[in-house]
């Protein structure tokens, strides 16, 4: 029986395509006509040489490895198990700001309980200003 693992996600434009390990009924139903249903070519011409040679049995042991062989095409065609962050400049600055702004808070607070003198402060703050 099969199961979902989750998705896999397309390099450029993030759409995903679930993916599953296990016995696959739909191979099993529909033969090597699944293969070419998921764009898988190669073993759509493979599948149905072989089940031709096989004189059919190969229908039937197929579904056991479909899923795997769907899985390790798509990480071939470059497809990521999660999914990529769209602009990862934009979320890294982001988080920058934010360590940035809490060391600021935190350099108020030892000016506040006197660790810090007020020229200390100034200095650490326009270096963190700076930064940002």
């Amino acid at each position: 029986m099969s199961r979902s693992i989750g998705f896999f996600y397309h390099p450029t434009n993030n759409h995903p395509v679930a993916v599953f390990e296990g016995f696959s009924w739909p191979c099993l139903l529909f033969g090597s006509f699944w293969y070419a249903y998921k764009g898988m070519w190669k073993w759509f011409i493979i599948s149905f040489l072989i089940i031709i040679f096989t004189g059919g049995f190969a229908w039937l042991v197929l579904p056991f490895f479909a899923n795997s062989q769907h899985q390790n095409t798509l990480k071939t065609q470059g497809y990521f198990d999660k999914k990529k962050d769209e602009n990862p400049e934009k979320s890294d600055s982001f988080k920058n700001e934010n360590d940035n702004l809490d060391k600021l808070k935190k350099l108020s607070d030892l000016k506040d309980q006197g660790i810090l003198t007020k020229e200390e402060f100034q200095s650490k703050k326009k270096d963190l200003l700076d930064k940002i």
